[in-house]
């Protein structure tokens, strides 16, 4: 009987040093031959063993659980940083379009328009002459007032359609008044508040370099009226150019200014200049 179970004993050792020295097979088969040498051999040899596995098992997944969350909050906190970065780059672009706007209102404001006299440059005796004005509409300017006054000097200034109007706010106009003997007769300059095609024109105006200033009316072309009429009257129309020559001539109280073609007029008119002093 004793020899019986010591040749049990024997079969059973080489069992177990047969599985430990045999070839490499999977995980699973493993576990099930230890269990099973385990529990002929020792019952208290299997505790151990699975206590240990299972606290090691624990302790890698903690770990692996503790690094990937840190991992996941760097992650975040990278997001974070980028988002917050990218909304200040934005807070700076709107600034810097902000400062172009101010740039660009302060460079669009333009220099004050000149304010100025006008003077005869030429004309016979009216020459150095200063144009008086009487403050009405459709009244004569003048270099020479001869009879009467209650007209005076006054200052001019160019208004942005190139016309000339003073400080009462009264514009020059060419005022026409051909006749059946001199169709090309100069133009009366006067104080007006409109113009009236045909009739009666704004100067437009620019100042020269030389203290001059150059002017201009439309030009008009003119046919004599019926001659068994002595009242009839030339028959005008608008026509190509302008009139751009002045001249002084007698008008009402004094002497006066006229604009109108090249050569225009008669003994009675002399070319002028105008000139501008400014106030």
């Amino acid at each position: 009987m004793r020899s019986t179970v010591l040749l049990r004993l024997a079969f059973g050792l080489l069992a177990v040093d047969s599985v430990v020295a045999g070839p490499c097979i999977p995980p699973g088969t493993t576990t099930a031959v230890t269990s099973t040498a385990s529990t002929e051999a020792s019952s208290t040899a299997t505790e151990p063993t699975s206590s240990t596995v299972t606290t090691e098992s624990s302790v890698e997944t903690s770990s692996s659980t503790v690094s990937q969350s840190s991992a996941e909050t760097s992650a975040s906190s990278t997001a974070t940083e980028i988002s917050t970065s990218s909304a200040t780059e934005t807070t700076a672009t709107t600034d810097s379009t902000t400062t172009t706007g101010d740039m660009t209102t302060s460079t669009t404001s333009s220099a004050p328009t000149p304010t100025f006299s006008l003077v005869a440059i030429g004309g016979g005796d009216v020459s150095g002459n200063s144009l008086k004005s009487y403050d009405a509409d459709d009244a004569f300017v003048l270099f020479r007032t001869d009879i009467g006054g209650g007209n005076s000097i006054r200052p001019y200034h160019i208004d942005s359609q190139g016309r000339l109007v003073n400080d009462q706010g009264f514009y020059l106009c060419g005022y026409y008044e051909p006749i059946n003997e001199d169709l090309d007769h100069p133009a009366i300059v006067v104080t007006c508040n409109s113009e009236v095609p045909v009739y009666r024109a704004f100067l437009t105006c620019q100042l020269a370099a030389d203290l001059k200033v150059t002017c201009s009316i439309p030009a008009i072309a003119c046919v004599p009226g019926d001659p068994n009429d002595p009242w009839s009257e030339p028959d005008c129309q608008a026509t190509a150019g302008t009139w751009d020559n002045l001249y002084t001539a007698a008008a009402g109280p004094g002497i006066g200014l006229e604009i109108g073609p090249p050569n225009a007029g008669n003994d009675y008119e002399i070319p002028v200049e105008l000139g501008y002093q400014e106030v």
